[in-house]
């Protein structure tokens, strides 16, 4: 299975805006989560602005990045999503900050349940 994060995955600023302004939301005390529905599956991070410094705003990011990647072989292809974390967020260590997530993909039913995997998704053939 292939863990990587392609850049074609990461959303670009229109289709940021897009999801954030058509999108559901979930809120938590540490994360802001846009998705939408799509075709094709997409990602995109940022800060709000309560985090000052670039270095943390940089390091907030990665982190997100980083433990989507990880999920991403148990997410629906067929959305695209926008996580935001608040500065409440660079409190939380790396597993917190990957549970949190978790929990909010299983509340907006992103989360495939069982590994059950769409055909050819999550076998390096599917980015």
């Amino acid at each position: 299975m292939k863990y990587s994060f392609p850049k074609q995955g990461r959303l670009g600023r229109r289709e940021f805006r897009e999801v954030c302004r058509q999108g559901k939301v979930l809120v938590s005390p540490w994360i802001i989560m846009y998705y939408k529905p799509d075709e094709h599956w997409g990602a995109g991070f940022g800060t709000t602005r309560d985090v000052r410094k670039a270095v943390e705003r940089n390091l907030l990011r990665r982190r997100l990045r980083e433990a989507y990647r990880l999920l991403r072989p148990r997410l629906s292809p067929f959305f695209k999503i926008v996580i935001i974390g608040k500065g409440s967020a660079l409190n939380l260590n790396f597993e917190e900050l990957q549970a949190e997530i978790t929990r909010l993909l299983k509340k907006g039913k992103i989360w495939l349940e069982n590994g059950q995997n769409p055909e050819g998704y999550g076998d390096g053939q599917n980015p």
